[in-house]
């Protein structure tokens, strides 16, 4: 009975001992969770030795990318990756280390085409099966930038001697349509050695971009409306939420020919903006500090691929890494977008004025999060950081 009693008294006194060691290993963590300090959020730095390309669906809820070979498709609000596709491996492996690449997709979803300096390739986003494929045989200096118009694709080609051209081909067939030759011969449009020569489609224009020029062509005719010239560089021309306004830095001339109308200013005003309204044809010019206290403008157009749906532009930054930019112009935000193995990625957003802080996330991507401490290293992220800025769901409204 005494050997009973010993035995419980001895089980209680360990249960008691157990009881506090638990409590006060709790009360640790908990100061050490709370000693924890708050550090910013990063994105790790992810790398690709073949294409990169990111490009919004036309409904403009989803946007797809195309890493090397895999074909993941995401949801922008709240940001969720929906599924990925292995496509043409073998045509891609040809094109390994062509970071220069261009990913379209048709208005239905259903096709996906990459261009390539001297290659295109039309694919099923099903399937990931090639329906198509043209390679130039004369090379030059190749394929520099491309839009999807509807059912056609506009391409801008630099050839050998320094000159641009149009081509405009059936993005069912890949067959030409229509070849529009010699821009700088017929519009004043000329290569520069700043490579940074684009075009996109914005409503009823069709914007030409290289560092020095910009050209603006009407949509359905291809005839020329208007024509910038700028000292060293227009330094990325950019439009307003709207599509009306331009602005081009460091102009030196304007040609309106709308309105058979050529000015010249004097260098007086290459250090401000010009502001040129595509409405009323009038110009004017601001500080530069001015235009850079306004919301977010759009880029026009560049090396960069960019797409425009809605409230929504996305500019993918490819050259070896997967990074893309995604803003919502409604809102003003910027969000940046990191893809890793798999298809999994990071969005992060950036409130205006400030770095990228709050974060979502695919399901596996959390091993790719890091954060900045106080002393200014990267270092893993702590549960405290990650809780704060964490975003489940995030509607970008306000």
């Amino acid at each position: 009975m005494k050997d009973n009693l010993y035995i419980f008294q001895l089980t209680v006194g360990l249960r008691k001992s157990l009881l506090i060691f638990v409590m006060f290993s709790v009360s640790l963590a908990a100061c050490a969770e709370n000693e924890q300090e708050i550090g910013v959020p990063k994105a790790m730095k992810s790398t690709t030795t073949g294409c990169f390309g990111a490009v919004l669906s036309p409904d403009g809820e989803h946007f797809y990318t195309l890493r090397e070979e895999l074909l993941t498709r995401y949801r922008n609000s709240p940001f969720e990756k929906i599924g990925s596709i292995v496509i043409a491996r073998e045509e891609l492996e040809k094109n390994r280390n062509e970071s220069s690449c261009r990913v379209l997709l048709s208005n239905d979803q259903s096709k996906l085409i990459i261009v390539f300096a001297y290659k295109i390739l039309l694919l099923d986003t099903n399937t990931g099966k090639m329906l198509h494929k043209f390679e130039r045989k004369h090379r030059g200096s190749g394929i520099v930038s491309a839009v999807l118009d509807g059912n056609e694709l506009v391409l801008l080609d630099r050839e050998e001697g320094d000159s641009f051209h149009l081509s405009i081909r059936d993005s069912n067939s890949l067959k030409v349509k229509r070849e529009i030759r010699d821009l700088g011969k017929n519009f004043g449009f000329y290569p520069d050695q700043k490579l940074s020569d684009g075009i996109s489609i914005i409503q009823d224009r069709i914007y030409l971009v290289t560092g020095e020029s910009l050209l603006v062509l009407n949509r359905k005719t291809y005839a020329s409306e208007l024509l910038v010239i700028c000292k060293y560089t227009c330094n990325v021309p950019t439009i307003s939420k709207n599509f009306k306004k331009l602005y081009v830095w460091n102009v030196l001339s304007v040609t309106d020919h709308l309105k058979d109308k050529k000015t010249s200013y004097d260098d007086g005003l290459v250090k401000k903006v010009m502001v040129f309204d595509q409405g009323t044809r009038e110009s004017r010019f601001e500080n530069r500090n001015d235009i850079n206290r306004v919301n977010l403008y759009p880029i026009l157009a560049g090396r960069e691929q960019i797409s425009r749906v809605k409230d929504y532009l996305m500019v993918s930054k490819g050259r070896s890494t997967a990074w893309a930019i995604l803003a919502n112009l409604k809102t003003d935000t910027v969000f940046s977008f990191r893809q890793y193995d798999f298809g999994e990625a990071i969005l992060m957003e950036r409130l205006r004025g400030g770095e990228y802080t709050y974060f979502q996330l695919t399901q596996r991507a959390r091993k790719y999060l890091m954060m900045k401490n106080r002393d200014g290293e990267i270092v893993p992220i702590n549960e405290k950081t990650f809780n704060k800025y964490y975003r489940k769901t995030r509607v970008h409204s306000r």
